[in-house]
């Protein structure tokens, strides 16, 4: 082999280098930034959840076939008694759900099936699984430990998953402009965020961004967002709720 090509390939593997480092490098820094922000960055939390959505093919099954995979994740989690199961059928689409309460947090996984139709007539099912850890009187931090391991189990699984985390905290009183505004400049600054959209309704405020180091996205107004902040002020209570999601809050307010 001449020396030119002996070259090129010690290149080719320093580049592979380089890149998985990059990779890793990017991936870390999203969890440092997530955490950070999802914990000592936010005080006087009132909710915090994550949710883990995949695909899970397109086969029909019966209601056992159903429950057992369910409870599957569920062992995954740790969870090997004190839950529900319970099944609901809505014309052509069906809904299994595992249910676990407890004093840490609620666990919710759910097997939605959904005919869809073709464009020649033909229909096919649709397969579904979503799992929802909404922890209670947890560090926040805990959320993102949660993911990592919805990530885990999913994956052992075969599933390739979408992810949505979500927080609320809350402060007393009316937030100002400027204070809404600075809390959603630091947000944004710690997740190397981007504006990109921006919506105001009577006692909300909604602001969404994108960052290159959060991996998922959806698209508002043909624009990528993977970044969300919402205020919303309750009257009665005299309290601003701050609401952060990533990639967007799937919550209503």
């Amino acid at each position: 082999m001449s020396t030119k090509k002996k070259l090129y390939i010690v290149v080719l593997i320093w580049a592979a280098v380089a890149l998985q480092i990059f990779i890793t490098k990017r991936i870390d820094r999203e969890s440092q930034m997530v955490t950070q922000v999802m914990s000592d960055g936010v005080e006087n939390v009132t909710a915090a959840e994550v949710k883990l959505y995949a695909h899970y093919g397109d086969e029909t099954m019966t209601e056992a076939a159903r429950e057992k995979i369910l409870q599957r994740v569920g062992e995954k989690l740790g969870i090997i008694s004190g839950y529900d199961i319970i099944t609901s059928t809505e014309g052509e689409n069906t809904s299994t759900t595992f249910v676990k309460k407890g004093e840490n947090g609620d666990t919710t996984i759910r097997l939605i099936s959904m005919e869809q139709t073709n464009a020649d007539g033909s229909t096919i099912q649709e397969n579904y699984l979503m799992t929802e850890i909404a922890l209670k009187n947890q560090s926040t931090e805990n959320i993102y430990r949660c993911k990592e391991q919805l990530d885990q189990i999913y994956t052992d699984l075969g599933l390739s998953g979408s992810s949505n985390l979500y927080l609320c905290s809350q402060e007393k009183g009316r937030m100002t402009e400027d204070e809404m505004q600075k809390t959603t400049a630091d947000f944004f600054d710690t997740m190397h965020a981007k504006k990109r959209n921006e919506i105001e309704l009577q006692d909300t405020l909604c602001i969404y961004g994108y960052s290159d180091n959060v991996p998922e996205y959806v698209y508002q107004n043909d624009h990528k967002v993977n970044v969300n902040i919402a205020f919303t002020y309750d009257e009665g209570e005299d309290i601003t709720y701050i609401h952060r999601g990533l990639p967007f809050i799937d919550k209503s307010f």
